[in-house]
């Protein structure tokens, strides 16, 4: 199953995401061969990519309801301002923590907005995540709250002992801006074996304002990708943002296959991998080579791939499953935890623990 078996809908949110050799064509023909749009909105606002949407169909509006567009106009402008606003929040925090004397490695959006994409803009989050050496974390935390920023939750600490993070807290003088700060890549629990200290050890430096952050290398970069998608999202979430991120970041600053590969294996992350990239190259990323997939392949005959393949899209893109007991049948089928060495761990008793 591949992007042109796909509704309309989502043909033309995944092609306006794309890089394509004539994306105005593309979109064009999409949108004059109809699109439901009451549909493409709800789609792009359960993905969160409406406020990127204006970017890349504003030169069509003379083919799209009038209403569609102040939404997608309206979530862009209010996007472009929150998204200043993080940025300006990441620098003072890391600034802040640069002056404790602490490491920050930048994480998820906030890595990524850094490196692959020029601008926050071109990569809206939610909350800022922020990895500190174990030690530091309690350290930075506390800097922050002497600095005036609040618990998210005043009475959620307890719910934060033993979790990858610590409790977020929030900038009062921007409610929106919300910092977690990590000591750990994953949560508790999840069988993949992450050596910090190598991710430390292969970041690289970038400049925020006047002080330095770290942010992965490329090759952990889209391991953690994966495994945010694949493990943690069960593959229902998230599925336009990470098509995104992936198809960005394999082309503008690719891993060599071979140490990737090494990389995926050692965590046990290799069909959380997989996955991600088969479903990215299926909706249009391209740099996902036949050898990189191959070498992340789960034991399974093509047709039982193919069945999963089509199985995983669809409830991405519905958002929803029929079944909770199917659902997470086909997930096991095709992420074959015991196989990885993930024994009993499964994604949904983390979660509902957490919860």
């Amino acid at each position: 199953m591949s992007a042109r078996h796909l509704a309309p809908e989502a043909r033309l949110l995944f092609d306006a995401l794309r890089s394509v050799d004539d994306p105005r064509r593309r979109i064009r023909d999409l949108i004059e061969a109809g699109v439901d749009w009451s549909e493409f909105v709800k789609l792009g606002a359960r993905e969160k990519l409406l406020p990127l949407m204006w970017r890349e169909l504003a030169e069509h509006a003379d083919a799209l309801p009038s209403e569609t567009m102040l939404t997608l106009r309206g979530l862009a402008a209010a996007t472009e301002f929150s998204m200043a606003t993080r940025d300006e929040t990441l620098i003072e925090v890391v600034e802040l923590l640069h002056g404790e004397g602490l490491d920050v490695l930048l994480l998820k959006g906030a890595a990524l907005g850094k490196t692959v994409y020029s601008s926050f803009t071109l990569r809206p989050m939610g909350d800022l995540d922020l990895l500190l050496r174990r030690a530091d974390a309690e350290t930075a935390w506390a800097t922050l709250r002497a600095a005036g920023w609040e618990r998210e939750m005043e009475d959620g600490d307890a719910s934060y002992e033993g979790h990858h993070h610590l409790p977020p807290l929030v900038d009062p003088a921007r409610p929106t801006s919300i910092i977690e700060l990590h000591h750990a890549l994953v949560p508790p629990g999840v069988p993949f074996d992450i050596d910090t200290d190598a991710l430390w050890g292969e970041a690289s430096k970038v400049t925020l304002g006047s002080a330095g952050a770290w942010v992965p290398s490329p090759r952990w970069l889209l391991l953690h990708l994966s495994i945010h998608f694949a493990w943690s999202n069960q593959m229902r979430r998230g599925l336009g943002r990470t098509v995104r991120d992936v198809s960005k970041l394999l082309e503008v600053d690719p891993p060599d296959d071979d140490s990737f590969l090494e990389l995926a294996r050692s965590t046990r992350a290799a069909t959380a991998c997989y996955w991600t990239l088969r479903l990215s190259r299926s909706l249009g990323a391209g740099g996902v080579g036949d050898a990189l997939l191959d070498g992340l392949r789960p034991r399974a005959p093509e047709p039982v791939l193919d069945r999963l393949h089509r199985f995983y899209l669809t409830a991405a893109i519905e958002g929803s499953v029929r079944s909770e007991r199917l659902a997470r049948l086909m997930w096991s089928t095709g992420i074959r935890p015991r196989a990885s060495g993930h024994g009993s761990s499964r994604p949904w008793n983390e979660g509902e623990v957490f919860a």
